[in-house]
C-alpha cells in the first residue's frame, strides 16, 4: 500500500550498505528507507529546519534503539571487573551501559 507523506529531509545516513532519509514529519523525527521510496516530488515551499537537530546524534539514539528492540532474552553474566570494562567494546554500547548500570 502505498502512503503520500509530506517530509522535511535532515540528513541521509549510510548503514550497512543501506541509505536511510532522516526526516520531520508531524513534529516528530523519523527514519526511512530510501530504497521504500516509489517516488519523490519537490514541495513548492520550503520548511524550515530546526538549528537544535543533531544528525550523528539522532542517528546514534535511534540506531541504540532499533538495537536494544532485537534482544527479547534477558540473561545475566559475572564478569571480573576486567570483564565490565571491556563489555562496552564487545557489542552494544547502549546495551552494555544499561546492563551494568543494573
Amino acid at each position: 500500500t502505498e502512503v503520500a507523506r509530506e517530509l522535511a529531509p535532515y540528513g541521509l545516513v549510510l548503514k550497512a550498505g543501506v541509505w536511510y532519509l532522516c526526516a520531520e514529519v508531524a513534529d516528530d523525527f523519523r527514519v526511512y528507507r530510501i530504497d521504500r521510496f516509489t517516488s519523490v516530488e519537490p514541495a513548492d515551499e520550503r520548511f524550515e529546519r530546526d538549528e537544535t537537530f543533531d544528525l550523528p546524534a539522532f542517528w546514534e539514539a535511534r540506531a541504540a534503539e532499533f538495537a536494544r528492540s532485537l534482544l527479547r532474552t534477558e540473561v545475566t553474566v559475572r564478569v571480573s571487573e576486567s570483564g565490565a570494562r571491556q563489555l562496552a567494546y564487545t557489542g552494544d554500547r547502549a546495551a552494555a551501559s544499561e546492563a551494568l548500570a543494573k
